[in-house]
């Protein structure tokens, strides 16, 4: 099995190809795992650190060639910025397998979240438009955010976070995503 985790690239989508982002959060991302998984190590032979731009179609067939397609993705904190869901999703959608898992934490919202525009704008919430590309290319997004495992885990950060450490007020929501034609198995399945 493949595993896909985009570190960082909301950071690089907002500040922008050619500004030497990509180079340090790749260099860092390198450097972690060389010091947590030591280079000759089976676990570091199956990890690779890359860079790639959602929406590049170059980037994205580098990656299929050196890794095959993804049966896992796992992102968080990536979808705050509207302008960026069309590439983010497409890269997704190119990247993932079709018997794929995306995992997806999010400060934003949630997939049930309504369409209802945002306190102040005429615009839906974030989570809602990042959702609703993603069921248009056929994926099925279940909120996941209230499961009992999810809670214990939540619930164990929440004790190890220092007093003066501001999480920033929202509750983190998180997505299952599958293809549709999955999802539709899995529930005659049941």
């Amino acid at each position: 099995p493949h595993f896909c985790c985009p570190v960082g690239l909301g950071f690089l989508n907002r500040r922008g190809p050619g500004c030497g982002c990509c180079r340090q959060v790749t260099f860092m991302a390198q450097h972690n795992l060389d010091a947590n998984f030591p280079p000759g190590t089976e676990t570091h032979s199956r990890v690779r650190v890359a860079s790639l731009r959602w929406g590049s179609a170059a980037d994205a067939q580098a990656l299929l060639d050196d890794c095959g397609r993804f049966s896992l993705v796992l992102g968080s904190d990536l979808i705050y910025h509207r302008a960026h869901h069309a590439r983010l999703v497409a890269t997704i959608d190119t990247l993932a397998s079709d018997d794929a898992t995306v995992l997806w934490a999010s400060p934003d919202g949630g997939p049930d979240d309504p369409p209802t525009p945002v306190e102040g704008s005429s615009l839906p919430s974030r989570a809602w438009s990042f959702y609703e590309q993603m069921r248009r290319r056929g994926w099925d997004c279940v909120d996941i955010s209230d499961s009992a495992a999810l809670r214990e885990l939540y619930e164990e950060a929440e004790s190890h976070r220092p007093a003066d450490l501001d999480s920033g007020g929202g509750r983190v929501r998180v997505a299952r995503m599958t293809r549709q034609a999955q999802a539709d198995d899995a529930h005659e399945e049941t």
